[in-house]
């Protein structure tokens, strides 16, 4: 072998280990990404599992799809919702009620008696028509205040331009009630077209107080135990598969019915006053007339009275002083009555001893 041929392989040797190098680090870069992407396929078929789960759920744990389902069942039923409306801040009057009130300044709104204008955000106002009966509640309340049921109200106008809506309740508003639609401290409100429905387990028990701050202990008890096992005292009809179910409430058909029965006595209170009125002035007539009588009795009925009591004692004098006379005359009468009789006697004596004398007498004459 040549010395050129020598230098040419010895070239060759020193330029084959770069490559030498080369490939080994290739293959280690190639391997490394292998181990990459196998990793990154494994994170890929686990976020697919996961995507999966969320979306399908399992026997554990609901998907999307199954919470879409069940939020389609709870707000299906309740039509449409407007958010955000509030008192409108241009609004003069409002009626509510019947009294004349005023807003807090907040809203610079007065209320006076049948209407309160809202403010409704755009574009909502699409779909809210004079005559629909809607329910309205506060929407963002104070800090640690429960958000209040301001009413059933009927539109009774509707002004798209500047999107207003003219409420007018559907019922006879109670000073109570107008005072929490006047005073209401939340400055956006809810309208509901549907009063929402009562559900079972809507809220966790730490949240029951707040949302429920004027419910009696035995109502949020209820509410704490419903789904709970039954207790051996608990009605037959509030216990389902050996849990304990509370009924579900209706509202809107329990507001009518309070009102209802609030009209119900509104009427017996106008009766009562009414009669209160009556009876006082049959009282007042009854005590003018005894007051006329006494008038009289003092004035006419006393003297009078005095007058024939005075009589009456001069006449039972004369009387006992007449029955004294009587009672002598009769003795008297007694007394002669008893020596006419003993007079009357010795009379008959005589009579028959004269007549014996004289037959006698008659006798003898005959006789001779």
């Amino acid at each position: 072998m040549s010395i050129l041929s020598k230098v040419i392989i010895g070239l060759i040797l020193v330029t084959a280990i770069p490559f030498f190098v080369l490939a080994a680090i290739a293959l280690r870069t190639h391997e490394r990404h292998r181990q990459d992407v196998a990793k990154i396929e494994t994170q890929i078929d686990q976020l697919r599992d996961d995507t999966r789960l969320k979306v399908h759920g399992d026997a554990q744990t609901p998907g999307i799809d199954q919470l879409q389902i069940s939020l389609s069942s709870l707000v299906g039923d309740r039509k449409r919702v407007w958010y955000g409306c509030g008192p409108s801040p241009n609004a003069t009057t409002a009626q509510i009620g019947s009294a004349s009130v005023l807003i807090p300044p907040a809203t610079a709104t007065t209320l006076l008696i049948g209407t309160a204008t809202v403010q409704v955000p755009p574009p909502d106002i699409t779909g809210l028509i004079p005559g629909m009966v809607i329910y309205v509640f506060e929407e963002s309340p104070p800090a640690g205040q429960a958000a209040n049921y301001l009413g059933e109200f009927t539109v009774a106008s509707v002004d798209e331009a500047q999107r207003k809506v003219e409420l007018v309740p559907t019922m006879q508003f109670t000073p109570f009630e107008i005072e929490r639609v006047t005073k209401s401290a939340s400055p956006t409100w809810t309208l509901c077209e549907v009063m929402p429905a009562d559900r079972h387990n809507y809220f966790a028990d730490d949240q029951l107080a707040a949302v429920m701050p004027n419910v009696s202990p035995a109502v949020l008890d209820e509410y704490r135990r419903d789904g709970d096992p039954a207790n051996p005292n608990d009605p037959a009809d509030r216990v389902v598969d050996g849990k304990f179910e509370r009924p579900l409430n209706d509202f809107a058909e329990a507001n009518r019915i309070l009102h209802a029965d609030l009209a119900r006595l509104r009427d017996q209170i106008v009766a009562a006053t009414l009669d209160k009125a009556t009876l006082q002035n049959a009282l007042k007539l009854a005590q003018d007339q005894g007051l006329a009588r006494q008038k009289e009795i003092d004035g006419t009925l006393r003297p009078e009275l005095a007058r024939l009591t005075a009589e009456r004692d001069v006449i039972q004098a004369r009387l006992a002083e007449f029955k004294a006379r009587l009672s002598a005359a009769e003795a008297d009468l007694a007394a002669t009555s008893a020596a006419n009789k003993d007079l009357a006697r010795q009379w008959a004596r005589l009579q028959f001893d004269l007549a014996t004398q004289i037959d006698s007498a008659a006798a003898a004459a005959a006789t001779n």
